[in-house]
């Protein structure tokens, strides 16, 4: 959290086209979050940092989902699997990328791969740890 202020008070916010944040889907996503507290927090500050200081910086931080062939390497736990979402490969994710640097989006963005039978984004936020999907077939269709 203060690197992210230090950061931005080290640059001249007049001089930048664009502040782009990696934040996490475990920002928003508390079963994700379990465990890794820290990590969530830093995450979900990113996402308040973005949103609070959009008036005056071109800056959007993206809730990264899972990716399978880069950085931590693809989460496969239920907890994730719960979710409905899918790991994105690098093609996606760079695409994606690319597709939030060509534009005006809003200050937090959640690009995710879903599996249809199983994406119930109105559970996401559940309380109660119960598993908010069932087991299905995998389906790479959509990208929101």
């Amino acid at each position: 959290m203060i690197g992210t202020e230090n950061l931005m008070r080290c640059l001249q916010p007049e001089h930048l086209k664009f502040v782009l944040l990696f934040s996490s889907v475990s920002a928003v996503i508390p079963m994700l979050g379990a465990g890794q507290s820290d990590y969530a927090m830093a995450n979900s500050f990113m996402d308040y940092y973005a949103q609070a200081n959009s008036p005056k910086l071109p800056i959007v931080s993206v809730q990264w989902p899972s990716w399978k062939e880069t950085g931590f390497g693809e989460i496969k736990n239920q907890a994730y699997i719960d979710t409905g979402l899918q790991s994105i490969t690098n093609a996606e994710g760079l695409s994606i990328l690319d597709n939030l640097l060509q534009g005006v989006h809003a200050p937090v963005i959640m690009p995710v791969v879903i599996k249809d039978q199983s994406w119930l984004p109105d559970h996401l936020m559940n309380k109660d740890n119960q598993p908010v999907a069932k087991k299905y077939q995998s389906n790479r269709n959509k990208v929101i």
